[in-house]
């Protein structure tokens, strides 16, 4: 977790720092939406390849959904402020 967090806390600290040239802006927002897409089919994979994992979905249920719904609504109050920062 702790290696996560500084990889975040480094990248933002290098776009911070470095001005992008306007024509690269495009690529970094794709290679970014390539990034989390293959995160996130890897952590598919990942969960699917779990029958313990599986077999006790059921039992988790509510707590999982509301853990997960937590975690959406807590990044997009985090990121609300950033993006009308950045469109200013």
């Amino acid at each position: 977790m702790l290696l996560i967090l500084a990889a975040v806390l480094l990248g933002c600290l290098l776009g911070a720092l470095l001005a992008m040239p306007p024509p690269l802006l495009p690529w970094l927002d794709r290679l970014m939406a390539a990034g989390l897409a293959v995160l996130l089919f890897s952590m598919g994979v990942r969960i699917g390849g779990n029958p313990q994992l599986l077999s006790s979905l059921p039992a988790l249920g509510l707590k999982a959904a509301v853990l997960a719904a937590g975690a959406v609504l807590g990044s997009v109050l985090a990121a609300w402020p950033l993006e009308q920062r950045r469109s200013r």
